[in-house]
């Protein structure tokens, strides 16, 4: 039943970060400016997490602080790179390039423990055939934008740096002030990219219908979920279960934005998925 439980939390939690693009996306094409929705975002999630942590006896030590604080920059350049993305690529597409974690994160592994697993990099290299088809690049008609596919592969690789920062930044301290700090650096990053744009694009009424839904949806709720989820059924279940982000966002591309993929790129999506059940298949919790 926990195990159930925890599976649910963590679907749940990935389902949440799956809506965030087509939001962000609809937001703006009806002339919301990135800099509102990902100031709103941080603002709102700041705000709720500053009130829920207080309720936590653990706090961080001064250099966890820090560490959290520093580490927390890359989550501020996952949210930019990832929207401003948005502004040139589809949903589709934006969400297939920060994938681009999985074998991201399992280079970084392999630098860090220096030791190869054939697994994990078959599963990595299986991970970029699957973007290959997903992304449709051997469609000669297909037209892809260098400065969507840009900041589509930074933003992968400040998610690479946030799930390592996730699971080994200060792991002692309490997860709601550990999230805390993370947004709080985060928050540093939004401010020091988009400055004066937040100003300039300011609406108390945007600022509100946008940033209070991003804040939950990418902000509050899935920390929350997967750190009630993740203890109860391990790392490798909840890598896989995680990847139920990808199936949400482009559902959430073709209901709300109109957004289709065809067979080739469902392949690669199916590809991707593979690979990650591959990497994550029976690996210790």
């Amino acid at each position: 039943m926990e195990k159930l439980k925890g599976s649910l939390y963590v679907g749940l939690a990935a389902a949440s970060y799956g809506v965030l693009a087509s939001i962000v996306k609809y937001a703006n094409i009806h002339g919301v400016h990135m800099s509102l929705l990902t100031g709103g975002q941080f603002f709102f999630g700041l705000l709720l997490l500053f009130f829920l942590q207080r309720r936590e006896k653990t706090s961080p030590s001064l250099k966890d602080k820090r560490s959290l604080l520093l580490y927390g920059l890359s989550f501020g350049a996952t949210s930019i790179f990832y929207y401003v993305s948005l502004l040139y690529i589809p949903v589709s597409l934006a969400i297939i390039l920060l994938m681009q974690a999985i074998w991201m994160g399992v280079v970084l592994e392999i630098i860090q423990h220096k030791k190869l697993e054939v697994k994990k990099i078959f599963g990595a290299l299986l991970a970029i055939l699957g973007t290959l088809f997903a992304a449709d690049i051997f469609d000669v008609s297909t037209r892809l934008d260098a400065k969507g596919i840009l900041f589509g592969v930074l933003a992968a690789m400040s998610y690479t740096c946030n799930m390592y920062a996730s699971n080994k930044v200060a792991p002692h301290a309490g997860n709601l002030k550990r999230s805390f700090y993370f947004i709080l650096g985060g928050s540093i990053t939004v401010i020091s990219y988009w400055n004066l744009d937040l100003i300039h694009y300011f609406s108390v009424q945007d600022f509100l219908i946008w940033g209070i839904p991003l804040a939950l949806f990418g902000t509050i709720i899935p920390p929350i979920l997967f750190t009630m989820g993740m203890p109860k059924i391990g790392t490798g279940l909840g890598g896989i279960i995680s990847s139920f982000e990808i199936p949400v966002s482009l559902a959430c591309a073709y209901f709300i934005l109109g957004e289709k993929l065809n067979l080739l790129q469902w392949l690669g999506v199916l590809i991707i998925l593979f690979s990650i059940l591959l990497i994550n298949l029976n690996k210790k919790a």
